[in-house]
């Protein structure tokens, strides 16, 4: 990817929950990155003349001056948080498209990827416009992680340990993870592993294992028929209190108005 020397300026950008009938056709138009980024389902998108099957994880770094078409697979629907930007270089100069070489990138953890594009969308939304660009910049850097090309040698070995650790987290959030446990895992003190997992994730183990927790929460507030109960069961959560304050703190609403909103919306 190109240089950190750029400023970015978002025109828009959502999380589209996409309905069984979902079909895109963008005509090339305007000059916009939008990062797009697979967070659940299956599908196809031709951007140009190359083709994807999309699956967890795939980003794409698309340019509305080129052709789009995407499809899904009606019973694995995608769910895809998109953004709208440019960059500019010092003097307000709209940057070549090339500063972008790659279009496709696999991401490694798609639960952080979500994490990270929902905040930067949070605040776009709240007009916090600034915040919302440095966390698009945070998004934009995680694909370099994920090719990982810039890693090599103790860094290579350090973020295999790491990455390891968080897709068994994202796959079970509910398990009884303990910080000190796992860094014994990883041969690690406790406080050196804390450093490392901040390096390379960007936040806390206790943080990583609670934002994991609530991203599954919201999939299965959405898309199950689980209980509250149920869902906090599921989580790890001593009971549904103790989920329902969490979930709240995190996300500014309860477990229960969450899912009343989400599934009137889907109506």
């Amino acid at each position: 990817m190109g240089s950190d020397d750029y400023n970015i300026v978002i025109e828009g950008g959502s999380i589209a929950n996409c309905s069984p009938d979902w079909e895109w056709k963008h005509r090339p138009g305007s000059h916009l990155f939008n990062l797009w980024f697979v967070y659940r389902g299956k599908g196809v998108l031709t951007s140009n003349v190359e083709t994807y099957k999309l699956s967890r994880g795939d980003c794409f770094l698309l340019r509305h001056s080129q052709s789009q078409h995407g499809c899904h697979d009606p019973d694995n629907c995608l769910i895809v948080p998109y953004i709208l930007f440019v960059c500019l270089d010092e003097n307000n100069r709209q940057l070549d498209e090339g500063i972008f070489p790659e279009t496709h990138y696999h991401v490694e953890d798609p639960n952080l990827m979500y994490s990270v594009m929902k905040r930067c969308l949070d605040y776009y939304a709240r007009g916090k416009l600034q915040e919302a660009a440095q966390w698009l910049k945070t998004a934009l850097l995680e694909l370099r992680v994920s090719d990982m090309s810039h890693y090599s040698g103790l860094q290579m070995e350090q973020y295999n340990k790491i990455n390891k650790l968080c897709r068994r987290i994202c796959e079970k959030p509910g398990n009884s993870w303990k910080t000190s446990e796992l860094a014994r895992e990883c041969g690690y003190t406790t406080d050196h592993f804390i450093r490392l997992f901040k390096k390379y994730c960007g936040t806390t183990p206790n943080d990583y294992i609670i934002n994991a927790r609530i991203q599954e929460a919201e999939s299965l507030l959405m898309f199950s028929e689980h209980s509250i109960s149920r869902i906090a069961d599921i989580l790890g959560y001593s009971d549904e209190f103790c989920f329902s304050r969490q979930f709240k703190s995190r996300r500014g609403i309860s477990p229960s108005k969450f899912k009343a909103s989400k599934r009137n919306s889907s109506k």
